[in-house]
């Protein structure tokens, strides 16, 4: 086990939540790859897991505010 603590029940198995390669990414992966696989898998939101746990879920509109901000950011305007 690691220093996360286990949750009992239905969220130690991601396939209860409906798993599959197409939907789930590692916390590890880049924002900017999690976009890119919800553009080619069609989900607009994807289960962020560590291993076998789930620890997050990202949502299309939250890579959307993350893309404005980091277009703005690189031309030089203050986020709105």
């Amino acid at each position: 086990m690691s220093d996360r603590q286990k949750v009992p029940g239905a969220l130690n198995d991601l396939r209860s939540y409906g798993w599959t390669r197409n939907n789930t990414i590692s916390q590890s992966v880049d924002a900017m790859h999690a976009l890119a696989k919800m553009t080619r898998t069609g989900h607009s939101q994807l289960m962020v897991v560590d291993g076998d746990q789930l620890v997050g879920v990202v949502m299309l509109k939250d890579m959307l505010r993350f893309l404005s901000l980091k277009l703005n950011l690189r031309r030089g305007f203050p986020e709105i």
